[in-house]
């Protein structure tokens, strides 16, 4: 369910279809002017202004959530389908 980066192994791992994918060349999220932001949401809501980062098979709008997870920070996918 979630993307990850692992340096060790040279690449991003991608879940996609009930495979995990790798990729050599991608792309990280960053900010040079403080004009991104996270923002707590909970219940399957998605804020207004969440940015749109990809879409899935079927057109709908992705985004980019994180929770801590076993006490790691971990990024993912948000769907508000």
């Amino acid at each position: 369910f979630f993307s990850k980066v692992a340096p060790s192994h040279g690449g991003a791992f991608v879940p996609w279809g009930g495979l995990e994918h790798s990729k050599f060349n991608y792309e990280v999220l960053v900010s040079e002017s403080n004009r991104v932001a996270w923002q707590e949401s909970s219940k399957g809501n998605v804020p207004p202004n969440a940015l749109v980062v990809g879409h899935t098979s079927h057109g709908e709008a992705l985004y980019t959530g994180r929770v801590i997870h076993h006490g790691i920070m971990t990024p993912g996918k948000v769907s508000d389908t």
